[in-house]
């Protein structure tokens, strides 16, 4: 839970700051009112920067929002904050403000309604009344509707966490752009030669399939696109590596592939050949080596020198790292002038852990053209230890945007 809450960070902001941005409520930085309270703009910072936001004083005793357990305790609690968050939440999903005026102009709240409407499946009822409303993705209106619900819970404590509801509205608004989204190209010819193949019965459902990536080319390449629709592509290390490689190949790696390779030399020859259609033009993207270290990782700790040997040039030598050092610092060669900035060799690369339990080094960068051709990669890796470093476990190269 702790790691799950900590994406949420930068959410925070404390009182005080929201206090002096908005000068105390004061009513210069009114800029209007709804059923909530008063709203005030005002800027603040975060963990991300400082933003200009729109802020919104509860009034306790405004009908419709306010936590019905405070009518018993007379208390307000981070809990009756989401109370009135999934009032507001209902709204957007209902089109309207939580309450309206009888004939005697006394105010009556629409939540029960709501809530009776969402527990006998009728919210569509409410929802679509109006033949100008757009359809909306039911996956995306399931997750709203059902986050909206739990945040009026009877109970605080039955109530979610912010950070949950979050992350909820984000899966939603997630789904709701996988059903809007309109392919650039015909992905659905180019994932024929998928394994296994893809089953969907909308372009939103293959999006969601290649967000998570799929394996084509007889399971060499994998392909993926990212929340902005750009392409990433891995290639399997076989497909990279010449003839004389030696290594052990074997399937309990837990690969994307099915199978990585161990290597029994450390140095190696990294070439192939990247697909005109698998990147996205006009963009900026970094090629990652993942891999997994033996557990004795004693000799891998010396940086490894990268020669590209495509584009060979004054900047075709560089330095990666596949285990992060205490202190980055390559040492000096003999008769090298460490002080001089230009004679310290160039760093690119630091190791980062990946989600799926691999580890990742970044060993290039390029820039796609408007008409993508195919592009040649070609890199040579050699420590720089006194001992040659055996046992890497190598999945692929990775292309990312960046």
């Amino acid at each position: 839970m702790e790691t799950f809450l900590q994406q949420f960070q930068d959410l925070k902001i404390q009182k005080e700051e929201i206090t002096s941005a908005t000068n105390n409520f004061d009513d210069k930085n009114y800029i209007g009112g709804g059923g909530f309270g008063k709203v005030f703009k005002g800027e603040v910072s975060h963990s991300k920067g400082r933003s200009i936001v729109a802020i919104k004083r509860l009034d306790p005793g405004t009908i419709g929002y306010c936590d019905p357990q405070y009518a018993m305790t007379h208390t307000l609690t981070k809990e009756s904050d989401v109370y009135s968050f999934g009032v507001v939440l209902f709204e957007v999903l209902c089109g309207a403000l939580c309450y309206r005026y009888s004939i005697d102009h006394v105010p009556q709240t629409l939540v029960p309604m709501w809530i009776e409407s969402y527990q006998q499946n009728k919210l569509n009822d409410i929802i679509f009344k109006s033949s100008n409303i757009l359809p909306m993705d039911q996956c995306s209106l399931k997750t709203f509707s059902d986050i909206a619900y739990q945040c009026l819970k009877e109970s605080r404590e039955d109530r979610p966490k912010m950070a949950e509801v979050v992350a909820k509205l984000e899966t939603a608004l997630e789904s709701q752009e996988f059903s809007e989204w309109k392919p650039p190209f015909d992905y659905e010819d180019m994932t024929k030669t998928a394994e296994p193949p893809l089953n969907y019965s909308s372009i939103g459902e293959l999006r969601k399939l290649l967000s998570k990536g799929v394996v084509l080319n007889g399971g060499k390449t994998c392909f993926s696109l990212n929340k902005k629709g750009e392409h990433s592509e891995m290639i399997s290390f076989v497909e990279c590596v010449d003839l004389e490689f030696k290594g052990k190949w074997s399937s309990e790696y837990n690969s994307r592939f099915g199978e990585a390779v161990q290597l029994a030399l450390w140095r190696l020859r990294i070439h192939s050949k990247i697909q005109s259609q698998l990147v996205s033009s006009q963009t900026t993207y970094a090629s990652y080596l993942v891999y997994k270290l033996p557990k004795d990782q004693s000799d891998f700790k010396p940086p490894v020198k990268v020669e590209d040997k495509e584009y060979l040039g004054s900047d075709h030598i560089w330095y990666i790292y596949l285990v992060s050092p205490k202190t980055p610092v390559i040492g000096p060669k003999v008769d090298q002038n460490t002080h001089n900035p230009v004679n310290r060799p160039k760093i690119k690369g630091l190791p980062q852990q990946r989600n799926d339990g691999w580890m990742e080094v970044q060993i290039w960068e390029f820039q796609t053209a408007t008409t993508t051709n195919n592009i040649m990669i070609n890199f040579e890796l050699t420590s720089c230890g006194d001992s040659i470093p055996r046992g890497l476990i190598i999945q692929g190269v990775e292309f990312r945007p960046i």
